[in-house]
């Protein structure tokens, strides 16, 4: 697969060379192409493909579109102020008429360069000399028009996809080149066999005989402001809310366009990128944003002040929000304050999984009816089960490496199917339990039966002939670290803390009791070396010892309830206990599991993925455990890296690393991101051995890579959401007391003195009375004229003024 290569890819070399061999340098971009849009694989890259190739394929196999921009950039921005040089014009045909290809190839001014961006779809370059910047997005209107291709792509810094990557929306597809003839057009060539037409004004709004409008050629800080905001709310939309919210901060930008707050061009790209990288597709951005456009364009806003405005002064008037003729600020719809939910997770990496356990993964899950990344995670601590007494995870500074165990938390709702996700991802290691118990319970009987025979002396010597034989247990559920350590000095090899009752653990004795600290410590260290140690006086019947060399991995599925006050302790963050967790969170899926006759005769006994699994599971359990007979020591061997494997380690090291700066991406998830890299390796180690290989190379790598980073950014959710500002949750607490059924008709309106008079304690103070009227107002939950009257927004009055608009 060309994402997974270093050099520049040979097609996307060809194209380059095509479009202008002269450049020196260019603008590359990468977004997801996944619906979960994430951000972290959003990247603009400038320089040469040759410096960018490996990071490109990164984020290629990690699921991001390649894309560049044609038109040549200055090298310091993606935007339209950016643009120093017009290369070429082009033409998108998502859904090519029938004959298009073979009629762009016959016309008298055939394309230089015919890119297939996935099967049916085509992209047409016109490579162009002397088409100036102000001429090129009516010269693409022209192209589209004669074409009939998407009319949305005409700004000067759009972005196309790059051939000689994956196209990986849905089933991962290449972006070829079908034709390369690179031949050039002169302006006049362009211009004579596709006219200009000047863009026509937006329809005037019924009842309205407006001129056309005139715009701003600079947009001001407020403009710029506001826009950013826009762009951040659109690309963080959720799936369902995607287009409303587009409609809604469009909307209002384009108010501020009307007001001569923003440049026409500016806006109209910005919203039509943040809205392709929250996943819409380009007709519907571009009938969304031509409707807003028109609606925007009748009624002008600009920043000046207003009534409302001075109240609101610490608490800037959200780009969503128009201001009436009265001075009142009408929010669109409300915004939350505190979140009920986490921001929804991203896409779990699935594919990043070797087909074996990514097949039995997307079985549980498709059977189950839960989410995938709640399959994927049982899949691969059950692959971590078996791999810890096989073999050992690379160490970059000790030649024996270190344990290939876990640490793993997955959260999901009660009803969300955890226990039936780890029964089928479990099921041979559960079934060995279920027989090795078994066989233990028959030779104990036996012994037992065979000493009942004998009496005094001849007993006791049968008995220290025949001791009972050690337990055969490597599962842990319902416990506290005190037992497992005694198992462990006692001569327990290795075993799994695995339960679908997470909370149990992280909310049980052992973390709560005045031992926590020591108890930590000794999850730490059984983490990092397999090393178990414990002092008691001689009454506690887990004794003292050492134990060296054993494996515990930690496979944990919990209710977000039962372990939120764990997950937000100082203490096992601070301490490293969390940190070496590899997480995952994933939305629900409950009220959307409807069945099928269909499915109903689908039986995950029968399914050959599983089948496939389970038999790949067997062949591991029957093979050799490298345990120690004497000691009990797990002494296996490393899977060594091989020279790409190591390549891939250091580049996402060092891209993890350059993020825990000041201003990086995991500033505030220091202990967390600084654990990414003896995660990945460990990961690698498991994800190379379940599928037979004797060493870790360049896939296993990355692949570990896209799975540690997912757990990253599911931190960095839960970090994000437990940092919310403590006065949005006092003004939430105001707004639920505000809205409680017993006194909401009292307080539809109101003065602030009724507030500081009448309303909760943290009210009857000026100061911190205004800051929650504030916060409430920017968030769209209160409206106010003067700053001293307040309107209080129901939910049902947004929604109804939304539909009028």
């Amino acid at each position: 697969m060309n994402a997974a290569i270093h050099l520049p890819p040979a097609e996307t070399a060809r194209f380059l060379y095509a479009i202008d061999p002269t450049a020196a340098a260019w603008t590359f971009q990468t977004f997801d192409d996944s619906p979960a849009k994430r951000r972290e694989l959003a990247r603009t890259l400038h320089g040469t493909l040759a410096e960018h190739a490996a990071e490109l394929a990164r984020l290629n196999a990690a699921g991001a579109g390649v894309f560049i921009t044609p038109n040549e950039t200055n090298g310091t921005g993606r935007k339209a102020e950016n643009i120093s040089r017009v290369r070429a014009a082009w033409a998108d045909f998502d859904n090519p008429a029938l004959g298009t290809l073979e009629r762009l190839r016959a016309d008298p001014l055939p394309p230089s360069i015919i890119v297939e961006s996935s099967p049916g779809k085509l992209h047409a370059y016109w490579l162009a000399d002397g088409v100036e910047l102000g001429e090129f997005k009516p010269l693409q209107q022209a192209i589209a028009r004669a074409w009939e291709s998407d009319p949305a792509v005409c700004d000067l810094p759009r972005v196309m996809r790059l051939p000689g990557f994956m196209h990986r929306k849905g089933e991962p597809q290449p972006v070829k080149v079908l034709d390369a003839k690179g031949r050039r057009y002169s302006r006049d060539e362009l211009l004579g066999r596709y006219p200009l037409a000047p863009t026509p004004a937006p329809a005037p709004t019924p009842g309205q005989q407006a001129p056309a409008p005139s715009f701003t050629d600079k947009t001001s800080p407020y403009g710029t402001a506001a826009l950013a905001s826009a762009c951040e709310t659109i690309t963080a939309a959720v799936e369902g809310t995607r287009n409303t919210t587009l409609n809604s901060e469009a909307f209002g930008i384009f108010q501020l366009v009307a007001g001569k707050e923003i440049t026409v061009e500016e806006a109209w790209c910005a919203l039509e990128g943040a809205a392709e990288r929250a996943g819409l597709e380009a007709e519907e951005i571009a009938a969304t944003l031509h409707s807003a456009f028109t609606s925007g364009l009748a009624k002008p806003r600009t920043a000046g002040a207003d009534p409302a405005r001075a109240f609101a002064e610490q608490a800037a008037l959200p780009p969503g929000a128009s201001t009436e003729p009265t001075g009142e600020v009408v929010m669109q719809a409300p915004r939350p304050l505190v979140p009920d939910e986490p921001t929804p997770s991203a896409a779990y990496p699935v594919e990043a999984l070797p087909p074996v356990m990514r097949n039995a993964a997307l079985a549980i899950a498709d059977h189950v009816q839960a989410p995938l990344a709640l399959a994927a995670q049982c899949v691969i601590g059950a692959a971590v089960h078996l791999a810890q007494t096989r073999i050992n995870a690379p160490h970059i500074h000790n030649p024996d490496g270190m344990p290939s165990s876990l640490f793993m938390l997955t959260l999901a709702d009660s009803g969300d199917r955890k226990s039936e996700c780890r029964r089928l991802a479990f099921r041979v290691v559960d079934d060995a339990e279920r027989e090795a118990h078994a066989k233990h319970r028959a030779a104990c009987a036996q012994i037992e039966a065979d000493a009942g025979a004998l009496k005094g002396k001849a007993k006791a010597e049968y008995l220290d002939n025949h001791p009972m034989p050690a337990d055969p247990r490597t599962q842990f559920t319902d416990a506290t670290f005190e037992p497992i350590a005694g198992a462990m000095i006692r001569g327990m090899a290795a075993a799994s803390w695995d339960t679908d009752e997470g909370g149990q653990m992280l909310g049980g004795a052992s973390l709560k009791a005045d031992t926590r600290v020591a108890t930590l410590g000794g999850l730490v260290k059984a983490f990092d070396s397999g090393t178990f140690e414990r002092t008691r006086s001689r009454s506690n019947e887990e004794g003292s010892g050492a134990a060296y060399n054993r494996r515990l991995s930690i496979h944990l599925l919990a209710q977000p309830v039962s372990v939120a006050e764990a997950l937000g302790d100082p203490l096992l963050r601070g301490q490293g206990f969390l940190p070496r967790f590899l997480f995952a969170a994933p939305v629900s899926l409950a009220g959307t599991r409807l069945l099928t006759a269909e499915q109903m005769g689908r039986k995950s006994w029968a399914d050959p993925r599983l089948q496939t699994y389970w038999e790949r599971c067997r062949d591991i359990h029957a093979s050799p455990e490298c345990i120690d007979r004497d000691t009990s020591e797990v002494r296996p061997p490393v899977l060594a890296l091989t020279t790409e494997g190591e390549a891939e380690w250091l580049a996402c090291y060092n891209d993890v690393e350059g993020e825990q700066g000041s201003l990086g991406q995991y500033a505030g998830l220091r202990p967390f991101a600084g654990r990414a890299g003896e995660l990945v390796r460990r990961v690698a180690a498991v994800l190379a051995f379940f599928t037979g290989r004797s060493l870790i190379d360049g896939e296993a790598m990355r692949n570990a890579c896209a799975i540690v980073r997912h757990s990253l950014e599911e931190w960095l959710r839960y970090t994000d959401r437990a940092a919310v500002d403590p006065d949005k949750h006092r003004a939430a607490a105001l707004l639920e007391w505000l809205r409680d059924p017993k006194r909401a008709n009292d307080w539809r309106e109101f003065h602030r003195d009724k507030l500081g008079k009448s309303g909760p304690a943290a009210t009857r103070s000026a100061k911190p009375r205004d800051k929650l009227l504030a916060i409430l107002v920017e968030h769209g939950h209160l409206t106010t004229i003067d700053g001293k009257q307040f309107r209080l927004v129901h939910p049902a009055d947004s929604a109804d003024s939304a539909e009028s608009q």
